[in-house]
């Protein structure tokens, strides 16, 4: 869960461990928020770096069990474990971070039930920044989608969750 101003947005396990980074736009921050499985810790961290907006992607590599991130063009490599850059000549360049909660769905549906809820239904990293509000809709949903069939949603009304 991520906050800036009066807007807190959710960014549920299924599609942070999927992708593990998820670039956004928020309150005109580029952030990315990224997820390592492993170790099975998050961070959220500014992508506007020098003056410019970099496109965060999972590389593959670890260091230590934890995750490497690069730009699309691979400028440069971040390690999420250090919270630096490690390549380049912004090598040792700390980014900015910003706070990061996690939390369960029952925090989220009792004290906060006008968060905005991420979600990817198309299940590609280079999707948009999909956000739903449930005060934006008459009937809270909240959608799983069945594993064997990846076009099928089963939806199930938010209040049967406890």
């Amino acid at each position: 869960m991520v906050s800036f101003k009066d807007e807190v947005r959710v960014y549920p396990y299924y599609f942070t461990n999927h992708f593990e980074v998820i670039n956004a736009l928020f309150d005109s921050k580029h952030i990315a928020i990224t997820y390592c499985p492993l170790t099975k810790s998050g961070i959220c961290f500014n992508r506007f770096i020098d003056n410019e907006t970099y496109k965060i992607l999972a590389f593959g590599y670890l260091y230590k069990d934890n995750m490497f991130t690069s730009d699309k063009e691979q400028n440069f490599y971040w390690s999420q474990m250090l919270m630096k850059i490690i390549s380049t000549n912004k090598t040792g360049k700390v980014i900015e971070n910003f706070n990061l909660i996690e939390t369960n769905w029952k925090t989220v549906k009792d004290y906060i039930p006008e968060a905005k809820i991420y979600y990817n239904y198309k299940r590609q990293a280079e999707a948009t920044d999909p956000i739903y509000s449930p005060t934006q809709n008459s009937q809270h949903i909240y959608g799983i989608l069945n594993n064997k069939i990846e076009i099928e949603v089963n939806l199930f009304k938010y209040d049967i969750f406890k």
